[in-house]
């Protein structure tokens, strides 16, 4: 005798008090959040060229130096960033995305009004935008978790398509 087939145990998502449903509200804020991420990473490449390497000096080799150490960090932080998500949840990991992020791209900008000779402006660039790296490294382990806990499993590729479509839209709109 064959034993009844047993459903995941995320399969059925229970009912909220009141009706409530995160995933309404989680979608867009998680778009919000993937768009920004990406219009962070190329606001640099595109003010870079134009102003950057103009204002210092800066060679194209330096300059690929900044845009490598947001991307650097990125990756070698991927993992420690998914023990944060697996220890802490993807509503932490996520709400550090956000306000690492914002904060370190704020500095950024304190950098072209702080920091005026070209050696302390490279290394102040390197240093701000590897930060941006560390912070921006979980989002997207941390939305796939979100959207797994909090969307209903029909709606869930969907879900993860919108959030990816975003960051598309982010590159797009960044030179703008």
């Amino acid at each position: 005798m064959a034993s009844p087939r047993a459903e995941p145990a995320d399969a059925r998502i229970p009912p909220r008090p009141g009706g409530f449903e995160p995933w309404r509200w989680a979608v867009p804020l998680l778009m919000a959040l993937s768009l920004a991420n990406y219009v962070n990473r190329v606001s640099m490449a595109t003010a870079g060229d134009a102003r950057v390497m103009a204002q210092y000096g800066f060679s194209p080799t330096r300059m690929g130096t900044v845009y490598s150490a947001l991307l650097f960090a990125y990756t070698l932080f991927m993992i420690p960033g998914g023990l944060v998500i697996d220890r802490f949840g993807p509503r932490v990991a996520l709400a550090a995305v956000g306000f690492g992020s914002a904060a370190f791209v704020a500095l950024t900008g304190v950098v072209g009004l702080t920091v005026h000779q070209p050696a302390r402006v490279l290394t102040a660039l390197l240093l701000v935008r590897g930060m941006i790296g560390v912070f921006s490294a979980p989002l997207y382990p941390a939305a796939a978790a979100a959207v797994g806990a909090w969307v209903p499993p029909g709606g869930r590729s969907r879900a993860n398509g919108l959030v990816n479509g975003a960051a598309l839209i982010g590159v797009a709109a960044t030179p703008l």
